[in-house]
């Protein structure tokens, strides 16, 4: 199985390398990694049977054309997206490339594990599970942020309006 990783970050593409290999589920010949620098050249695009790019990458030039020509060359191919801010998830264009599946890079190992399993022999899995637990978190982060610029704001308008107090005797 040849298996192609795009990812804009090097740290998560091998960290995704070394989990394939040990997950047993993938066959360990022909592991092909690359990253960031990709250029979606059709010519590249031979043998690929499974697929994972960031979301991110697909907002570079050719990237549907890319994943277009190896769906129809490979009836067998599979394509998996990942992301680290499932809140960036554009429907359309996730509707339009027709992934067998979408995780959140917070994944844990084993989690990661059994998901690869769902996709391989499902032939599409998206963790909505996961994907809920993803949003959850992106939603309270966004808003423990709001509430910290708040908190931020209130106090530097406290002390400026101190300030033009003292100022004023």
């Amino acid at each position: 199985m040849k298996i192609l990783i795009i990812d804009k970050s090097l740290p998560f593409a091998l960290g995704l390398k070394q989990a394939l290999l040990k997950s047993r589920l993938t066959e360990n010949n022909g592991l092909i990694t690359l990253f960031s620098e990709f250029d979606f050249n059709l010519n590249n695009a031979n043998n690929i049977d499974l697929l994972f790019i960031d979301l991110e990458m697909l907002n570079q030039s050719n990237a549907l054309e890319f994943i277009k020509h190896i769906k129809s060359h490979n009836p067998e191919f599979k394509l998996i997206v990942s992301s680290d801010f499932l809140t960036n998830l554009d429907i359309i264009r996730f509707i339009e490339i027709q992934p067998n599946g979408l995780f959140a890079k917070s994944i844990s190992k084993d989690d990661f594990n059994s998901y690869l399993k769902k996709v391989l022999e499902l032939d599409y899995y998206i963790d909505f599970q996961a994907f809920c637990a993803q949003l959850e978190k992106e939603k309270d982060f966004a808003n423990r942020s709001q509430h910290n610029l708040e908190s931020f704001q209130s106090s530097n308008s406290s002390e400026l309006l101190t300030e033009q107090m003292s100022n004023s005797r």
